[in-house]
């Protein structure tokens, strides 16, 4: 039985390799160090614990991508190894939430609405503006 499935196991297993080495992070700053490129302090959003651990990463010129990392509170995919960034807006996005007031990651439902993904609130963006459902 175990030989049957094994080829399919490790085959999954490789694929999920690729996907959890990445960090699903939340960009705080990006500073400019001398001589040296840039330093990206950022909040890892890969737990479940609200309380997010502050991570440092250095990444050089060459490798940044200046659009994706030029707003605070931007939500990247972050791949530490091969420093590749992807941003995940406007599919999540981290804002105050206006039923709780809390800082809160979000994750778009359809069109501008938005679902707090810890507390299920449902939130409306309208011209910038967030508001409840």
């Amino acid at each position: 039985y175990f030989q049957k499935y094994n080829p399919i196991i490790n085959s999954l297993v490789k694929l999920l390799n690729k996907f959890l080495s990445l960090n699903l992070v939340r960009v705080i700053h990006l500073r400019h160090k001398r001589n040296f490129g840039y330093e990206l302090e950022a909040y890892n959003l890969n737990s479940s614990n609200p309380i997010f651990e502050k991570l440092e990463f250095i990444v050089t010129p060459i490798e940044i991508k200046q659009e994706v990392l030029s707003t605070e509170n931007e939500i990247i995919l972050f791949n530490e190894n091969q420093k590749d960034y992807l941003s995940l807006q406007p599919y999540l996005i981290h804002a105050n939430c206006p039923s709780c007031g809390q800082p809160r990651t979000l994750i778009i439902d359809y069109d501008n609405k938005y679902l707090d993904i810890q507390m299920g609130h449902r939130i409306e963006i309208l011209n910038g503006e967030l508001s409840r459902c």
